[in-house]
């Protein structure tokens, strides 16, 4: 139902106008990934294309350029955290005397009625676990990796009689 004066191209074309306005803010709405700080690492690539080569004879095998590659980190073997229940009166004291005694800086968490200790070092994890325990506190915390010993059980074989075993 055209409206009076107006055609049904204009009418087509404010609709489209329309669209376009929706779609515009639609996408303005949505969140993009860009940012204006973005950075950029140049690497070497291995993997020249094909075209760049000079022509491989069937003698020839290109040499693969050797990279400067570093070595692979040492393991870290993951120090537990140290959990302590029971009520502490001085907190500032207490942590002035443990960071006295540990060679590097530690964290330290208050979750509700229990402090987490968290320390960066073996050194340390054993003197703050020698110190709470000399206090008497209530804490508790795991076996470091490193001093978990594997325990394997060997089979025995039985005789037929079902005697001692390994006796016939």
């Amino acid at each position: 139902m055209p409206l009076s004066g107006i055609s049904p191209a204009i009418i087509a074309a404010d609709q489209v106008d329309e669209k376009e306005k929706r779609q515009a803010v639609k996408m303005k709405k949505r969140k993009t990934d860009a940012s204006p700080f973005e950075i950029t690492v140049s690497t070497a690539n291995n993997f020249e294309p094909l075209s760049d080569m000079e022509s491989m004879d069937e003698d020839s095998i290109p040499q693969p350029s050797v990279s400067n590659k570093t070595p692979m980190a040492k393991n870290i073997v993951k120090i537990p955290p140290i959990v302590v229940y029971s009520y502490i009166k001085n907190h500032s004291e207490t942590l002035k005397n443990l960071r006295a005694v540990c060679k590097q800086e530690f964290d330290v968490k208050c979750r509700g009625n229990r402090l987490i200790f968290l320390t960066k070092c073996k050194e340390d994890y054993n003197k703050i676990l020698s110190e709470v325990a000399s206090a008497k506190l209530e804490y508790h915390t795991y076996t470091p990796k490193d001093e978990i010993n594997h325990t394997w059980e060997l089979a025995t074989q039985y005789n037929v009689r079902g005697n001692n075993p390994g006796f016939s």
